[in-house]
């Protein structure tokens, strides 16, 4: 990210000029992490729109997906469902995806988990 400086500048006489530097840096990382946070907050709230408006959940999915893709910048996006459960595993099958072609083909499992 690099450093942030807060620069101010004073002139007290014709001839004195007085400089302050600021490192502003950790404000600056806290500012933007507020911002992605924000920002994330508002696209979960906007996720909520697909699921009040379609009963179908491909639409729901499809929806959630682009609006990822659209306002929170995630390329791809995918939504996976639980498939196929075993005795000690799972099988994980895409449900849409958007922004990654190549994901509607994609098969993941089994997944080893603990029941």
């Amino acid at each position: 990210m690099g450093t942030w400086l807060d620069i101010s500048v004073y002139c007290r006489r014709p001839v004195t000029l007085l400089r302050f530097f600021e490192d502003i840096t950790a404000r600056r990382a806290h500012e933007m992490a507020a911002a992605r946070l924000t920002r994330m907050y508002s696209v979960l709230s906007d996720c909520n729109q697909p699921m009040v408006r379609s009963r179908d959940p491909q639409e729901v999915f499809d929806g959630i997906c682009r609006i990822a893709v659209r306002r929170a910048t995630f390329a791809p996006a995918l939504i996976g469902l639980i498939g196929q459960w075993r005795r000690t595993a799972l099988c994980l099958q895409p449900a849409t995806a958007v922004g990654a072609e190549w994901a509607a083909d994609l098969r993941l499992g089994p997944i080893k988990c603990r029941l």
